[in-house]
């Protein structure tokens, strides 16, 4: 189902999604199970961050006792080194690769009565920290990482592409007047300013090689190359969303920042 960003995605979730979940998904929990057991859920939705609110969260959980895992669009600081461990998990094609993670519980939410979920990070080659967030307590932390990073590929490539390829990748133009008098840039302008042109250039050049990667796939013969080329391009995605995502805010703090 496609619907507008958020809020329009959490109406959509609450509104058309849910409803039908609870009617048409089999083998739930019964009321008694859920009882006798505080941590378990009836099913589990997975969502992009464009679906991140906290009170969405726990009123799946509180009222449906349904879990969520999604990005998460807020992680406090870095997490050592040192916490993750290098973990062989099984695709549900079955194929075996390897991700360095790491688990811990997250307060999430600023208000006074935030939610306890599980935050389970993945480290990627460049020590870059992929963060997700979820309230299936019981689920394999493994189990989770395999939904979040691994299922998303195909349907996040498909969303990607219609929004974003090809017209991404162009260059920007804008008229800018000429003032009569000089002025003096303001010095905090100028550095957000270099921060967003930086971020520009970098997402760019992943965006590249994203389109390269889906133009010229040269795997359709092998299923293990297949595979290999899926994970790759899941990779880039991953760091694209990320550079995106940070290129919003410092066009944001642009934005709020006077020029001179």
């Amino acid at each position: 189902m496609e619907k507008a960003i958020d809020p329009g995605l959490l109406k959509t979730l609450e509104n058309d999604i849910v409803p039908r979940l609870l009617e048409d998904i089999p083998n739930q929990p019964t009321e008694r199970e859920l009882a006798d057991n505080p941590h378990l859920c009836r099913f589990i939705i997975v969502f992009d961050r464009e679906g991140y609110s906290p009170d969405f969260f726990k009123k799946m959980w509180n009222q449906y006792r349904i879990a969520c895992i999604t990005y998460h669009k807020h992680p406090a600081g870095t997490w050592p080194e040192q916490w993750f461990t290098e973990t062989k998990l099984t695709m549900p094609n079955g194929e075996e690769v390897s991700m360095s993670l790491a688990e811990m519980g997250s307060a999430v939410g600023s208000g006074k009565e935030p939610i306890w979920m599980r935050e389970v990070r993945k480290l990627s080659d460049s020590g870059h920290q992929t963060s997700l967030i979820s309230t299936a307590y019981i689920l394999p932390h493994t189990q989770l990482a395999i939904r979040m990073f691994s299922r998303w590929c195909q349907e996040n490539f498909f969303r990607y592409m219609m929004q974003h390829f090809g017209i991404d990748l162009l260059s920007e133009y804008g008229l800018e007047s000429f003032p009569d008098t000089e002025k003096v840039v303001n010095p905090t302008w100028r550095d957000l300013d270099r921060q967003r042109n930086s971020m520009r250039n970098k997402l760019r050049y992943r965006q590249a090689k994203f389109a390269e990667l889906t133009i010229r796939p040269e795997v359709e013969n092998s299923s293990t190359k297949y595979e290999k080329w899926l994970i790759k391009k899941s990779e880039l995605l991953e760091g694209i969303e990320q550079y995106e995502h940070k290129l919003e805010g410092l066009k944001a703090k642009l934005k709020k920042t006077p020029k001179h």
